[in-house]
């Protein structure tokens, strides 16, 4: 059996981060084999929480409909997500998200936060790091982190000289340092929320797995 591409560990081990359940473990699926009945994880990875603004269409706490979070997508990101799509797949997508499958989180996650940052061309330690970032934080500042990171053009869109500046960043250091500088970029980012204070526990334990999730990427 051949190896699983970049995208699909790396979407793995987001959903180790968002629902504590691997896709690509045997034990992890009804069946005992990977893709082979339902996939186990904790509530089938949703969260109903009415006190969640992001629960919410309206992006506020009782405003519009209460569509939930599923494999760590948010009601309130969906509907922008959801415009990533190719119009032919677009009406094949739930309204809500409490209705996504564990298929349609992994193609939006593909084409609504892999592509827009280009990580197909990024090393793999690299792309990891940016679709972290692209998928909680948005790709635009996943990109201004990166494009920091490597001393280029900041201005949140992933062209072509950002994937040079950062091919020629990784040659000269290497694709784990490039990696790191990217996420210190983050840390800092998100240590001076307002959140931190509350959240900054669960999210260093997060942003702490990463660099080792990153080195053990199979190429």
């Amino acid at each position: 059996m051949s190896n699983p591409t970049i995208f699909e560990q790396c979407f793995a081990c987001l959903m180790v981060h968002e629902v504590d359940a691997d896709p690509r473990d045997p034990k992890c699926w009804s069946g005992g084999a990977v893709g082979a009945g339902r996939f186990l994880a904790p509530d089938d990875g949703i969260d109903m929480s009415r006190e969640d603004s992001g629960n919410w269409t309206g992006g506020a706490v009782g405003v519009g409909t209460l569509g939930g979070t599923r494999w760590g997508i948010d009601t309130a990101s969906y509907q922008d997500a959801l415009k990533h799509l190719p119009p032919v797949l677009r009406p094949r997508f739930p309204a809500l998200v409490k209705d996504l499958t564990l298929d349609q989180a992994r193609d939006l996650t593909w084409y609504a936060y892999w592509k827009p940052c280009r990580c197909d061309d990024l090393a793999p330690p690299v792309a990891l790091i940016t679709l972290d970032a692209s998928f909680n934080n948005g790709p635009g500042e996943a990109t201004r982190w990166l494009q920091t990171a490597v001393d280029t053009i900041v201005d949140g869109a992933c062209g072509d000289g950002t994937v040079a500046a950062v091919t020629k960043a990784v040659a000269r250091s290497s694709a784990n340092m490039v990696a790191s500088f990217a996420l210190a970029e983050r840390i800092n980012y998100m240590a001076r929320l307002p959140g931190w204070r509350i959240d900054g526990h669960g999210w260093s334990r997060r942003l702490a797995l990463l660099p080792f999730q990153a080195a053990a990427l199979l190429t």
